[in-house]
């Protein structure tokens, strides 16, 4: 959620000719707040690194606090689409300590969303939950109903990942029906998304395809490419449920050029991951396994440990399909840390399971056995009843072995 607004092409100039030519520092820093965010959203985010920290030098001996905080948000948010969710983390809260001394509740409540966004991307579902309830609550306080409505997009989709559908689906048709209300055309197209990340989750795939498709022809017509990526990436997943496996790819690889295009890598390599695995269901092994490995690189670099982790599943089960067991093992493996590291132990008793049918295959059944009491023991832990009884069979049928 931006603060600083989107100029068109055509005033790039001028704001260029404000930060050369004007003496007033004031307005040099307006003027380079305006030109970083227009490069962020054109993908050039060095430009934009460097326009947002001329603006904050530019502000600080101003004892501008707006224009300093605001130069921070931006910087925030830049490195956010970057990756480097520890920079965005310090610059979000850097404003929102300079936005609370002020007592800025717009920018506080746009502040909460955009902390709240990035505790998401980091696995941080009740942090970001709690972020984002604020930051609703403040919008209803000032009167904003379509920042209001976006946050029950936020909501919707933190939902999801608790995989609370209904409440997920709740969420989204009350932003719809607000966005409706205003004629808020990228909102309506969000909750779209929304939605048919919804109906993708609980098998409703005509309806996920059909709303999806609404959406899309909103975001062609607005010329956003950010909007367009979101929705060619949800496709692409109706799609590969639909098993139409060259469409889903199609997808996946107009959400990549775009992702690439805007910089933004993690969203990047999201994308590398899922079009790996449209390409592992049809066959495609070789080329899959290339992709998971760009995909975890990209992780590594820009330093997202479940993002690794992630990839490094992938890639166990695709060197599984080929039967190099000694390639899956250390795939999974490293897995297995990295879920550790970030003390989701869920995923570390799904590896576990994975790793114990990469046993199995390889005629190795007491390795097998031991992964999967491992697992058991976690998911009992966790009170996971489905998983239980899963793994339960799955140890039934082992022991017999």
């Amino acid at each position: 959620m931006e603060i600083i607004p989107l100029i068109p092409e055509r005033d790039v100039t001028i704001q260029r000719a404000r930060i050369a030519q004007n003496r007033d520092v004031r307005t040099q820093a307006k003027a380079c707040l305006l030109l970083g965010r227009y490069y962020k959203e054109q993908g050039e985010l060095d430009k934009a690194e460097e326009l947002y920290r001329r603006a904050l030098a530019k502000a600080r001996p101003l004892q501008d606090r707006k224009l300093e905080a605001d130069a921070c948000s931006g910087l925030g948010l830049m490195y956010q689409v970057k990756g480097q969710m520890n920079k965005a983390v310090d610059y979000l809260n850097a404003a929102f300590e300079i936005n609370s001394e002020r007592r800025d509740e717009v920018r506080l409540a746009v502040n909460y969303s955009n902390r709240g966004f990035v505790a998401h991307l980091q696995g941080k579902i009740a942090e970001a939950r709690d972020l984002h309830t604020r930051a609703q609550q403040l919008h209803e306080a000032s009167g904003n109903r379509a920042y209001w409505a976006e946050e029950c997009g936020n909501l919707g989709q933190l939902a999801l990942r608790q995989n609370k559908q209904e409440e997920a689906e709740a969420y989204f048709q009350q932003g719809l029906n607000v966005c409706e209300e205003l004629g808020d055309l990228p909102g309506i197209s969000g909750h779209y998304q929304g939605l048919g990340l919804v109906y993708l989750q609980q098998q409703r795939l005509a309806e996920a395809e059909d709303i999806l498709k609404k959406g899309l022809e909103i975001e062609e017509r607005l010329q956003r490419d950010e909007g367009l990526a979101h929705h060619y990436s949800v496709l692409g997943g109706v799609y590969r449920r639909m098993e139409r496996f060259d469409e889903a790819a199609e997808m996946y690889r107009r959400t990549l050029a775009i992702q690439q295009k805007l910089g933004n890598k993690q969203f990047e390599a999201r994308t590398m991951g899922g079009l790996g695995q449209v390409l592992r269901e049809k066959g495609d092994t070789r080329e899959a396994l290339a992709l998971f490995q760009q995909a975890r690189k990209l992780f590594d670099e820009i330093g997202d440990t479940k993002g690794r982790a992630v990839q490094a599943v992938l890639l166990g089960d695709a060197y599984t399909d080929v039967e190099n067991v000694k390639a899956a093992e250390e795939a999974y493996q490293q897995a297995l840390q990295l879920f550790a590291k970030v003390s989701d132990l869920e995923a570390v008793a799904d590896v576990r399971v994975s790793l114990g049918r990469a046993y199995a295959s390889n005629q190795a059944p007491f390795d097998a056995l031991l992964q999967w009491r491992q697992a058991l023991e976690l998911y009992r832990e966790l009170q996971l009843d489905d998983k239980i009884e899963f793994v339960e069979e799955l140890l039934k049928a082992g022991s017999r072995i």
